[in-house]
């Protein structure tokens, strides 16, 4: 269960830009700035920062917006600094805009390589997305990249994952987008098999577009994908205003920022019964075969023991992808057993209350909320277990110091075969 109210909308021509002017001075502030930093704040550049469509991190709603505009907007009004934001489509065009200082001066999200160091200052890591493989709903199981050889895996030109993807699994059919929407859409076309790229952007347009028939099929291997702000080379003393203002954000502040672009995605926790189905009628068909013509019962017994314990295998590295999952998303998960006690949480739910896991295994979940709170729990619960799902119940969550955060939580149930509640 998480906090994740979505938003969603089309975005404006590139045509647009828009300017962000702070509403503070930046010399009424608590952050201390160095000399050459107060001496470039004082030249008042105006910052064009380019924004790209990969929602939600960055996207044109009419206006810049997402999680990275929201961002930096805060650090504008911490500092003082002024922003211009223009779209811009092609990635590989603003990386050449940037490195030539011509009309780019920032990026609002990019992983840092040596290659893009040569030209570009990277910020301190703000946010962190595991990058995972997208299927359709009606394909086969997939637990690794490695599942995926010889088909068509679309991803966004020029990334990071990308370059990851040509240099590792030559393999892979690769089918190169401009977006990573325009990726996606591939798959959901069948111009693809599958698409490789960013949880929360991929979450985000599945759910703002109603494409129902993608799921998560498993994580990539390749890490987390840590994004920075990226400064043009002969601007430092920004990347230092940026780093010190990125510091100066509280628990609270960094899950407001967040918490109001996710949306939830459904992971494919196991094997699913068509392809059990699938599997039972091959190998049955293939036994009969074998004992037509050999007779050897003891093939068919190796064969189906042989069987089993594949399914086994996959069905235990499906759950291994899943905990990765749960573990690296950027917003606080929890689990509750059918009494409501807490049976697991995800670091981030830990980092955002600041408890220790110890604290709170096996407690019950009212002892973390407002009283006023634990009575919407009281009445909420037996429904989650009755239908299987709640959205957007609001809760007041108690950190360890006993102050409380509003939060927006959204609820899923996983039976057990008898048909009780599992865990949430």
């Amino acid at each position: 269960m998480f906090v994740a109210p979505a938003l969603s909308g089309e975005p404006v021509t590139p045509s647009h830009s828009f300017s962000h002017l702070p509403t503070v001075d930046s010399s009424s502030g608590k952050l201390s700035f160095s000399k050459a930093e107060q001496d470039w704040l004082a030249k008042n550049h105006v910052v064009h920062v380019r924004v790209g469509d990969y929602a939600p991190i960055q996207l044109f709603n009419k206006k810049p917006s997402g999680i990275a505009v929201d961002y930096l907007n805060a650090i504008a009004e911490k500092t003082g600094i002024q922003v211009e934001y223009q779209m811009e489509i092609h990635w590989a065009d603003t990386l050449n805009k940037i490195r030539d200082h011509k009309g780019v001066d920032l990026l609002l999200g990019a992983m840092s390589t040596e290659e893009r160091r040569q030209y570009l200052i990277f910020t301190d890591v703000y946010l962190s997305f595991p990058s995972v493989i997208f299927t359709r709903e009606d394909s086969d199981f997939i637990s690794s990249l490695q599942d995926l050889a010889g088909k068509i895996v679309a991803v966004q030109n020029k990334v990071v994952v990308h370059n990851l993807l040509v240099e590792e699994y030559p393999d892979l059919k690769l089918l190169g987008k401009d977006t990573e929407k325009d990726a996606l859409l591939s798959l959901v076309t069948r111009e693809s098999d599958a698409y490789v790229g960013n949880l929360t952007v991929g979450s985000f347009y599945i759910q703002s577009n109603g494409w129902n028939n993608i799921k998560v099929a498993a994580p990539t291997g390749f890490g987390p994908q840590n994004l920075s702000m990226a400064v043009r080379s002969d601007w430092p003393e920004l990347a230092q205003i940026i780093n010190k203002s990125l510091a100066s954000f509280t628990p609270d502040e960094h899950m407001a920022l967040r918490s109001q672009w996710s949306e939830p995605i459904r992971y494919e926790y196991g094997i699913s019964s068509v392809d059990i189905v699938k599997w039972v009628v091959g190998i049955s068909s293939f036994l009969i075969v074998i004992i037509a013509i050999i007779l050897w019962w003891n093939k068919r017994l190796a064969r189906e023991i042989a069987t089993r314990a594949i399914v086994e295998i996959k069905l235990t590295k499906s759950r291994e992808n899943y905990r990765g999952l749960y573990n690296n998303n950027p917003l606080p998960y929890q689990s509750l057993n059918e009494d409501g006690c807490i049976v697991d949480v995800n670091p981030m739910w830990l980092t955002f209350l600041d408890y220790q896991r110890e604290e709170v295994i096996g407690k019950h979940y009212t002892e973390f909320l407002h009283p006023e709170s634990q009575q919407i729990f009281q009445e909420n619960f037996p429904k989650l277990k009755q239908i299987g799902c709640v959205n957007a119940v609001q809760f007041q969550l108690k950190h360890k110091d006993g102050h409380f955060s509003d939060i927006s939580l959204n609820g899923s149930v996983g039976y057990k075969e008898d048909g009780n509640v599992d865990r949430t």
